[in-house]
């Protein structure tokens, strides 16, 4: 696939095969900050033999994003109409419709891609991304096409980045804040990012510190609700990056592996409007 964009070689193989014989409807899965929907756009351009730059003015895409947290019924329903027109020439893809984040359809909206997927309009390609993939119905997954986009190792990351002219340290920094995700590491190289090193600081020093210690943080560090959740992100991504070190003793990787879970469990817990002090006196308790 000719894309500029850093790539697994799985999933750059994936792209080849399905780009040499397209499905009508493919799923880009992977995790958060992949770049599935950079991904998405660029295999729309090549699919229509357009640059990529000029595929949010094309007469026959259409892009689907969440407002807010979700994608309603509506914008699935309008792609009826949509489907229905004309499309003029002879290409054998002529038309491409994006749905980003497609697991944040509700289920009204899923059903209603159903009956698109069911009879396909010809010519036409659907592209679907999620992160939670299992959030689909299962009469959606079945018929799509998936390819997995996987992270680049670690090394070809950090490459890349020095390479785009970041600083060795700055990079290393970024990738064990971002748990793994592409662009939040690029956020975080950017020169106006703020309190990265700070959050790093902080997440050492609770990690080391005793219990009470711990608690006390909660209401003189963290009794802002947007520093909390980036403080319990930074926690899940400093366990993420230290759990998958090489040559650890096996109690080393197991307290890790309890840290992730103690973090990923609050980090579920604010994004459904959990109460912050609750939520951080649990993960404290269990660090």
């Amino acid at each position: 696939m000719n894309t500029g964009l850093l790539l697994h070689d799985d999933t750059r193989a994936a792209l080849e095969t399905y780009i040499a014989a397209p499905a009508q409807a493919v799923l880009l899965q992977g995790v958060e900050g992949v770049g599935r929907s950079i991904l998405a756009r660029e295999l729309a351009a090549q699919l229509l033999s357009i640059a990529p730059e000029r595929l949010e003015q094309h007469a026959y895409v259409r892009i689907v994003e969440p407002d807010g947290t979700s994608i309603n019924i509506a914008p699935v329903r309008e792609l009826a109409s949509f489907v229905a027109l004309r499309v003029p020439g002879s290409a054998v893809i002529a038309r491409v419709i994006i749905i980003c984040d497609a697991d944040t359809m509700t289920r009204e909206a899923q059903n209603a891609l159903l009956k698109l997927l069911e009879e396909p309009p010809e010519r036409t390609v659907l592209l679907l991304t999620a992160s939670h993939p299992k959030q689909l119905l299962p009469t959606i997954l079945s018929r799509l096409q998936k390819v997995s986009v996987r992270l680049p190792a670690a090394e070809a990351v950090k490459q890349y980045l020095v390479g785009q002219g970041h600083a060795a340290a700055d990079v290393d920094r970024a990738w064990l804040l971002c748990g793994g995700s592409m662009a939040r590491a690029l956020s975080l190289l950017q020169p106006d990012s703020e309190g990265s090193t700070s959050e790093l600081a902080l997440v050492r020093s609770v990690l080391a510190a005793d219990q009470f210690t711990r608690l006390t943080l909660i209401d003189s560090e963290l009794k802002d609700k947007q520093r909390a959740r980036e403080f319990v992100r930074t926690v899940s991504a400093v366990a993420s990056s230290s759990m998958n070190r090489p040559a650890q003793e096996e109690k080393v990787v197991l307290r890790w592996q309890k840290v992730l879970s103690a973090a990923y469990t609050a980090e579920q817990a604010l994004g459904k409007n959990a109460n912050t002090k609750l939520v951080l006196t649990e993960l404290m308790l269990n660090l």
